[in-house]
């Protein structure tokens, strides 16, 4: 005779719990850690203007206490993108388009959902 779904669930979970205690407390740790991870900051970079070259350290210093900062509008070499999580984990990446930046992004936020919402879920 067949046991209901219920207790075979049951069966499968002490078992699990039973043999492999380590590998299940670390997997439900991690699962806690993703699932109440939110984002906490991103932080988005246009780089542009032209890129300067040096020899040597001293060269490269020297450049950069001379290099007057002004506001003339130059062409975008690349977005940088940094997206920083409440439990320390950052991503971040390179690109050299607007839509890539924003594809990377548009990833991170199907992704990214907050604690309550799972909450509302359960």
């Amino acid at each position: 005779m067949e046991q209901p779904f219920h207790e075979n669930k049951k069966l499968v979970a002490d078992t699990l719990m039973m043999k492999h205690p380590k590998n299940l407390k670390q997997f439900l740790d991690s699962l806690d850690k993703a699932i109440r991870r939110n984002v906490e900051l991103v932080r988005v970079l246009p780089l542009y203007g032209r890129y300067y070259e040096h020899q040597t350290i001293d060269d490269a210093i020297s450049f950069i206490r001379e290099y007057v900062e002004d506001s003339t509008s130059c062409h975008v070499i690349r977005y940088e993108v940094d997206v920083r999580y409440n439990n320390g984990d950052s991503v971040h990446g390179q690109f050299n388009g607007k839509e890539n930046a924003i594809q990377f992004l548009n990833k991170y936020r199907a992704l990214s959902f907050r604690h309550d919402d799972v909450e509302k879920v359960m």
